[in-house]
């Protein structure tokens, strides 16, 4: 994940906790490839906390559980996005 942002160390600590979270749940490839790291790597962090939101489907299908867990790691980024 480190390796696909611009600035890891920069970002604020619970927007990379956030990052870190979700790339543990997606897979790094996938984050890498994320419109929420693209954001990051542009320095729009608070952009990028709404993009978290996107990532709810499990084979298509929106998932309550996935669902959750992007709105409290939203919740995280947008606590810790300048």
């Amino acid at each position: 994940m480190r390796a696909c942002l611009k600035a890891p160390d920069a970002l604020p600590v619970k927007v990379y906790v956030a990052d870190l979270s979700l790339a543990y749940n997606v897979g790094v490839g996938a984050f890498c490839k994320s419109s929420i790291a693209a954001y990051q790597n542009a320095g729009h962090n608070k952009d990028s906390c709404d993009r978290f939101l996107l990532y709810n489907r499990a084979g298509g299908k929106v998932v309550a559980g996935l669902t959750k867990r992007r709105q409290a790691e939203r919740k995280l980024c947008l606590e810790g996005a300048r």
